[in-house]
């Protein structure tokens, strides 16, 4: 089931919408910065590059011979066949920006079960399968949305609630990064009523979306969170936003050869304003 919102008929109108969107917020940065995230980054599933998506590469390399990039967030499905000779060829194609690499895991990269070898290599290679990290006072949080069944979503929960505890101050701004976009499983919405599904993958989504919703909303901080997992699908959105009060809801992915896009986010003094760049 796809979720409306996402049918690519608009795609030129969703750029615009995303690119024209301005968050104001308290923080005083008194030093601009940019990162960009990326979904999909092998690229089209039938494809058969062992590292990123070669244009993706070249977009990457454009921009950071433009701007200074503070760093790179890869939303999920970084590699099609993860290995330490092909992590190796990822950092090669990053250059400069490869010690300065983020990801919020997909199911290629750490697997939709409990794959232990996909999971111990990603974590040797990449680090936590969910994270946080403060930059200029914000809130970086990557999470791995692949299988959240029993202890594996209990974990990030208690981790989510730990780390919003911590936030002081209603000026820090939260970035949140996951691979699938866990806000809008149609399917799973359709069975919030009865607490039950056949699919226990997209209900245990639903379930850590609920709880982040319900304690994003509570508080008075922005909050961005930016998921990767669109584009593979021939009529399905690569970019989109929605905007629910303190809570900004983005995509950006890469997949189907067309519509690929990344997105630059911008922060300064007082506001957050998006960038998204086709290619």
């Amino acid at each position: 089931m796809i979720d409306k919102r996402f049918i690519s008929t608009k795609y030129w109108e969703r750029i615009f919408e995303v690119n024209n969107t301005r968050i104001i917020t308290k923080s005083q940065h008194l030093i601009p910065y940019s990162f960009v995230v990326a979904g999909h980054a092998y690229g089209e599933p039938g494809g058969n590059n062992s590292g990123l998506f070669p244009p993706f590469v070249d977009s990457i390399k454009r921009e950071t011979s433009d701007r200074e990039i503070s760093f790179l967030v890869l939303g999920g499905d970084v590699l099609r066949a993860p290995s330490t000779v092909n992590y190796e060829l990822m950092r090669t194609q990053l250059g400069f920006l490869a010690n300065r690499v983020y990801i919020a895991p997909g199911n290629h990269d750490v697997g939709s079960n409990q794959d232990e070898d996909l999971i111990q290599l990603f974590e040797r290679e990449i680090g936590p399968r969910y994270q946080k990290i403060v930059y200029q006072e914000d809130l970086f949080i990557f999470l791995d949305t692949n299988n959240l069944l029993g202890d594996r979503g209990r974990e990030q929960i208690k981790f989510l609630r730990e780390t919003l505890r911590q936030v002081t101050s209603d000026s820090i701004t939260i970035f949140v990064f996951t691979h699938h976009p866990i806000w809008w499983d149609a399917e799973a919405r359709s069975i919030e009523a009865n607490l039950q599904s056949s699919n226990e993958s997209l209900y245990s989504r639903l379930k850590l979306w609920i709880e982040m919703e319900g304690v994003f909303s509570n508080l008075k901080n922005n909050v961005v969170m930016i998921s990767g997992d669109v584009g593979r699908l021939p009529n399905q959105e690569t970019i989109f936003i929605e905007r629910k009060n303190n809570i900004n809801l983005l995509v950006t992915s890469m997949g189907r050869e067309r519509r690929d896009n990344i997105l630059i986010v911008n922060v300064s003094d007082g506001a957050i304003t998006f960038e998204a760049r086709s290619f």
